[in-house]
Formats: C-alpha cells, sequence, structure tokens
C-alpha cells in the first residue's frame, strides 16, 4: 500500500474506502499511533484505536450512547436493535431474557451436534486435497449452530440465513443497505411467525416471542429488532474469526504442527486467535461535551473505535502482532462493558470446535492462492483457498 494513500486513509478514514480493505491491520496500525482522528466521512467520525481509549468509551453509556444505533454507514431511517440500541438499565432487562438460553452450561449442550457438523463439512472437502475453507466451512458451521442448534430451525434454512446475514453485514451503498436490513427483517419476521403456530420447545425463539421484558409482552416489532442483531452476530463474526485463525494457522507450520499435537485447544489458545481475529468497528454517540486523550468531543457527534487495532496496542500487549497464548490477554473482540456481546459462549464454542476438529480431521495445510477480502464496519474473508499436505 503506497505511503501517500494511507495517511490520507488515516485523516480522512471511511470503512467504504478500498484503503481499509486492502490494507486493514496496516490502516488500523496508523489509526492507533496517529491518535485520535477527526474525519469528514459519513456526517462526521472521531476515530479512536489505542486500548485505553476504547475501554474508557465502551465503559461509560452515559456518555457514549447506543441509543441512535452502532451503525457508522448512515441509515436513512434507524431501526432499534435491541439490546444492542439500548443502554442501561432497559438494556439489561433485555439481556435478563436472553442470558439464560446463551449461557454457558446451555451452550455447551450443542457442542456434540457440532462436531458432527463440523465432520460431515470436512468430509465433503477432505478427498480433493484442498478448499476453500471460507465458504465451505467457517461460513456454514456457524451458520447450523445457530439456525438449527439454537432457533432449532430446519437445515434447509441454514443457506437462506447465510444470505440474508452477509448482505445486511456487507452492502455499504445506502439504499442497498437499508434494502438488506429490510430483507433481514423480514426473514426473522418469517421465522418467528413460523415458530408462533407451534407448540413450545422451551428454547431462544420461544423465550422472545413468549417473555415479558419489565413484566410488558414483547411487540411483533421488538421481536423482529431482538433476532436481527442476534443472526448478524452469530453468523458472520464468527465465521470470519474461525477463517482468519485458520490463516494464521496455514502461514504458520510450526503453530499449526504446536497446537495439533495438544488435541484440545486450551483456553488461551482460543481468546489468542479471538484478539488477533477481531473484525468489527463500532460508533457510539456522544450524549455530552467531554474529552478522550486530550481530543474533544460534542454532544451529538460519534465516535468510532477500532476494536482490531486495540487489540494490538503494545501498550496492553506484549507480542501485539505475534500469536502467544502465554500473555495476559484483555482482548476487545467482544467489546466490553454492559454491550459485551451476548452471543460470546456461543462464539467461542464455535471457533474452538472448528478449528479443532480441522486440525483432527486434516493433515498440515498451506494457502493454495491468495484469500480474498471484503471489510466496511466488519471484515470478512470472502474466499481462503487450502491445500492439504501429504504427511
Amino acid at each position: 500500500m503506497d505511503s501517500t494513500d494511507l495517511a490520507a486513509f488515516t485523516q480522512h478514514f471511511d470503512p467504504t474506502d478500498p484503503v481499509w480493505n486492502e490494507a486493514f491491520d496496516e490502516a488500523g496500525r496508523c489509526l492507533r499511533e496517529t491518535g485520535p482522528v477527526s474525519s469528514s466521512a459519513h456526517g462526521g467520525l472521531h476515530v479512536f484505536g489505542a486500548f485505553e481509549d476504547i475501554r474508557r468509551i465502551l465503559s461509560d453509556p452515559e456518555t457514549f450512547s447506543n441509543s441512535r444505533g452502532l451503525s457508522i454507514i448512515p441509515e436513512n431511517q434507524h431501526v432499534i436493535r435491541r439490546p444492542t440500541d439500548l443502554d442501561p438499565p432497559l438494556q439489561l432487562a433485555y439481556r435478563r431474557l436472553l442470558d439464560p438460553y446463551l449461557s454457558p452450561r446451555r451452550i455447551a449442550g450443542i457442542e456434540g451436534q457440532l462436531r458432527t457438523t463440523a465432520q460431515d463439512l470436512i468430509s465433503g472437502f477432505a478427498a480433493r486435497g484442498q478448499c476453500d475453507a471460507a465458504t465451505e466451512y467457517s461460513r456454514p458451521l456457524p451458520a447450523a449452530a445457530f439456525v438449527q442448534f439454537l432457533l432449532n430451525l430446519r437445515p434447509d434454512q441454514v443457506d437462506e440465513a447465510q444470505q440474508v446475514v452477509n448482505n445486511a453485514v456487507f452492502t455499504t451503498d445506502p439504499p442497498a443497505r437499508r434494502a438488506a436490513l429490510g430483507e433481514l427483517a423480514q426473514w426473522s419476521a418469517r421465522i418467528l411467525e413460523a415458530r408462533r403456530r407451534q407448540p413450545r420447545q422451551d428454547d431462544l425463539l420461544d423465550a422472545v416471542l413468549h417473555n415479558p421484558v419489565d413484566g410488558a409482552p414483547l411487540t411483533e416489532d421488538e421481536q423482529v429488532s431482538i433476532l436481527v442483531p442476534l443472526a448478524t452476530g452469530g453468523l458472520e463474526t464468527t465465521a470470519s474469526v474461525i477463517s482468519s485463525s485458520l490463516l494464521r494457522l496455514a502461514l504458520n507450520p510450526a503453530l499449526q504442527t504446536r497446537l495439533r499435537d495438544t488435541g484440545q485447544l486450551p483456553p488461551q489458545a482460543i481468546e489468542e486467535f479471538l484478539r488477533l481475529g477481531a473484525p468489527v468497528i463500532m460508533s457510539r454517540t456522544v450524549m455530552r461535551d467531554t474529552e478522550v486523550a486530550g481530543h474533544q468531543l460534542r454532544a451529538g457527534e460519534r465516535v468510532v473505535v477500532l476494536l482490531p487495532a486495540g487489540n494490538r496496542d503494545p501498550h496492553e500487549f506484549s507480542c501485539p502482532e505475534d500469536f502467544d497464548e502465554h500473555q495476559t490477554n484483555r482482548h476487545l473482540t467482544f467489546s466490553h462493558g454492559p454491550h459485551r456481546c451476548l452471543g460470546s459462549n456461543l462464539a467461542k464454542l464455535g471457533i474452538r470446535v472448528a478449528l479443532e476438529v480441522f486440525l483432527q480431521q486434516l493433515p498440515l495445510f498451506e494457502l493454495a492462492g491468495p484469500p480474498r477480502f471484503r471489510t466496511s464496519q466488519s471484515r470478512s474473508v470472502d474466499s481462503l483457498p487450502l491445500r492439504f499436505v501429504a504427511a
């Protein structure tokens, strides 16, 4: 990447700029090292990449609110996503509704099904000696985890869910983005309506349909607004971390061999893959005049926090660019504070199972061609061609 282009991007940050896709890690580093940056893009943004600055912003919802949405790319009509676009105390009431169905104990119950699905996916390409890990493995596995095992939907509904979520996450043209978000909302409404006519199953969908929040039943629009952010987080962001982890392993045969020999991956290794593979950046709205790191902010302005850049801050991590499961790891991949990711237990299980089964079932693997990325407010590995090396 030309240094002039990178410097210009740093001063005029825009997640729809091709530079963000082409030089994601380098651009994040430059933004972090430059310090808070003000950009005129999308109505004006203040961009933060330092670990402690991000933690401060995410810890203070009274000053940095979710109530006007997390989207950096403007939406003509803001659609509330619950509990993502709410602040405490109402946000906490919605979390209480959903937490029991995303608890470690509840999520652990789907591990066997998830392992079988991972093995089935691998059996579809292992004999070829190669695969596109992004499209044939990283995406369909968390999609199955969410659609089949968490929502208890049919296997033939997985592909549609993947498509509508992918469009909603990565479409950047404003009119097309509104249409994509509308399609995701319609998909969610159809899923809920179909379940409404079925016997109760004591799962997450039934909780959304039948359980009250603060003593009041949810409207149909409120029910849809819960399912939309669960779908985007449960499918695309987990898939991105799985693909980025497989890419890291393909580029590091020694790490690949070492982790393969451990059998079950240690929790610290999963946290390190999460740190280095963080795919998401997000926005907050400033509710009162304040300053962060000497940078003045006015009420009504928007800040952007670069979670991937914060995860590589040398002031927090002793080996910021290296995979080191022994270092202290307070990564920001699941956000921080009251809005920390609801689905983190599901994501961790999906990542662990995906990597363990891939390492156990397949020999040493390497890149068979250049990976292809797509980046806006979230980073996705669109294509990851891998070749299996005979032992």
